[in-house]
């Protein structure tokens, strides 16, 4: 009779740190997806301006998608003395702020939405005493272009933030797949 040699446990720490590899790929994918902008960069819009506006070359169906690239807001006054507690006020007020863009097609064709200037999303973001700045905010807003063309792009702000120092607005284009 053969006597067979007990078999040795294998090494838990393998498949301990195999599923922290994979749970940690998921979490990636899924803030790349949610935060990652969508599709080509055309230009910017300076939300202080009085004035500014972009003209854009479009297709037929092309979607438009917005997000505010870089904003800071003066805390000098009136908000918490923390710094988490001031960028959640900012915060709060940038989502109640409407943003409103338009467009304007060669033909006079308008479209036009609506949304705050805060969607719960940020990439980047800093706080000092005296201002917090973030960038890379998605927003909840879009357009669809109806029909092929060149557009110009205006956008306007009711921000409840009483000092705003910037703020620019990113305008990206994600074509058609007709």
């Amino acid at each position: 009779m053969v006597d067979a040699k007990p078999s040795r446990p294998k090494n838990p720490a393998l498949g301990v740190l195999a599923t922290i590899a994979i749970f940690v790929a998921i979490i990636g994918s899924c803030a790349a997806y949610f935060l990652w902008p969508r599709g080509e960069r055309l230009g910017d819009i300076d939300l202080r301006a009085e004035s500014s506006k972009l003209s854009i070359d479009v297709g037929s169906g092309d979607k438009l998608n917005f997000r505010i690239d870089t904003i800071t807001v003066a805390t000098n006054s009136g908000y918490p003395n923390s710094s988490s507690s001031r960028t959640n006020k900012v915060q709060e007020e940038l989502e109640a702020s409407k943003i409103t863009i338009t467009s304007v097609g060669n033909d006079g064709s308008k479209a036009s939405t609506e949304c705050g200037a805060f969607a719960g999303k940020s990439t980047t973001g800093s706080s000092e005493s005296e201002s917090v700045t973030s960038s890379g905010i998605p927003l909840d807003c879009s357009l669809v272009v109806p029909k092929t063309g060149v557009y110009t792009l205006t956008a306007t702000v009711a921000w409840v933030p009483k000092d705003v120092r910037v703020a620019i607005l990113e305008v990206r284009r994600e074509k058609s797949g007709k």
